[in-house]
């Protein structure tokens, strides 16, 4: 890395290990400064900032390289340092009054969505606004993607596709907005990463969020095997039938005899009655009710995941919808129930032996909810706790980090 890249990656760093904890930015004697007096100051700070990259540039790359004192180098260093602390404090502070910086959105979408943006940011925890205040400058945003409902991040472009227009509206499973909170947490979790086109949710800590992901779900398929059993070994047909493991009715074929008037009688003395009913009889489908266990009727493990899936259908698509892309990711698909990428996606999306399609997409569903879909939130919260504590402190680590790739 050149000493140009290392001034840019300390300076973010500096900010980020001092934020500023006394209000928002003020030059007028301590009085508050509005929303927009405070993004006039981040705009000027950043101006002051490049200034100084762009001299430091001159010199690393122009001719006279060689003949610039050292001192000089090191003094506009430390400069760029000190300004690209400025503007991180700021942003910072900016985040935790409640204040979006919307520059990437600016003529991408209409200021009724902007605002509806804002007022979801203001809403969202500590941690996502400084992530997005930090990095959402970073990320391109194409908000009228076409056609509607491909929305997507190419990490290798780093542009978030959006329709607008649709995700304002909301889906059955999504929160109006929630999808333009998901597309961004991917794009988030591709700055924090190591790599260009890396994602920090496969490398923290060596895999933990995803390790996290699977001790959860394998709790609640085990938990869930075991109350199966329980209710078939004490004879509970009801909550058998309830749950759709056992039917309530059964269907059967009942014989209900001849139509004799299309059957010569001589013939049916020849072919005798039973070939006759074979031949001519008439059946009809009868169901019954089903009022015991069948005899040798045994536990399967499909029928653990089965009614997992029934019982996230029966409730409420949006607070689920989530929760139930990241079971279909953790069990490779046994587990489909109201959202999901199916079973190719996730085959496609893991590299020597790390599922990073897993971790990624949960880092995006747990953004977006915890952004934009309250109800989600709680779900996540009591069906993944593990995963859920990995997450809290995910995104608090990269806030004491900010580093921009």
């Amino acid at each position: 890395m050149n000493r140009l890249h290392q001034a840019l990656s300390q300076g973010a760093a500096k900010g980020a290990q001092r934020p500023n904890q006394g209000g928002a930015p003020s030059g007028n004697g301590g009085k508050i400064k509005t929303e927009e007096e405070t993004i006039q100051d981040i705009d000027t700070l950043e101006r002051s900032y490049k200034q100084i990259e762009r001299k430091l540039s001159d010199i690393y790359y122009g001719p006279d390289r060689d003949k610039m004192p050292q001192e000089v180098i090191t003094r506009l260093e430390g400069e760029l340092k000190a300004a690209r602390g400025k503007v991180t404090k700021a942003k910072i502070q900016a985040a935790r009054d409640g204040i979006m910086i919307t520059s990437p959105m600016k003529g991408k979408c209409g200021e009724k969505d902007i605002e509806g943006i804002k007022e979801k940011f203001r809403k969202a925890p500590e941690e996502i606004r400084v992530l997005w205040n930090i990095h959402g400058q970073t990320i391109n945003q194409d908000l009228n993607h076409q056609p509607p409902g491909r929305a997507n991040y190419n990490r290798y472009i780093g542009c978030v596709h959006v329709n607008m227009q649709e995700d304002s509206q909301g889906r059955e499973i999504s929160e109006p907005y929630q999808i333009f909170f998901h597309e961004n947490g991917h794009a988030i979790d591709n700055r924090l990463s190591k790599s260009k086109t890396g994602y920090y949710s496969s490398e923290y800590n060596d895999g933990e969020f995803i390790k996290a992901i699977h001790e959860d779900v394998n709790k609640l398929v085990k938990d869930k095997e075991l109350e199966i059993k329980e209710k078939i070994k004490a004879g509970d047909l009801k909550w058998l039938q309830d749950k759709k493991i056992i039917p309530k009715e059964i269907s059967k074929q009942v014989f209900v005899g001849n139509k004799k008037e299309d059957i010569d009688p001589e013939m049916a003395k020849i072919l005798g009655n039973e070939l006759c009913n074979q031949l001519f009889g008439q059946w009809k489908v009868a169901w019954e009710p089903v009022t015991e266990i069948p005899e040798g009727f045994k536990f399967k493990k499909a029928m653990a995941y089965q009614t997992i899936a029934n019982e996230m259908r029966a409730m409420d698509n949006r607070a689920v919808s989530d929760l139930c892309d990241i079971l279909e990711g953790a069990t490779k698909a046994k587990i489909r129930c109201v959202a999901g990428h199916g079973a190719s996606y996730w085959k496609q999306r893991t590299y020597q032996g790390r599922e990073w399609g897993l971790g990624t997409e949960a880092f995006a569903e747990f953004t977006d909810s915890h952004a934009a879909n309250e109800k989600s939130r709680d779900i996540l919260k009591k069906y993944l706790p593990k995963a859920s504590e990995v997450y809290s402190r995910m995104i608090k680590d990269a806030v004491s980090r900010t580093e921009v790739n």
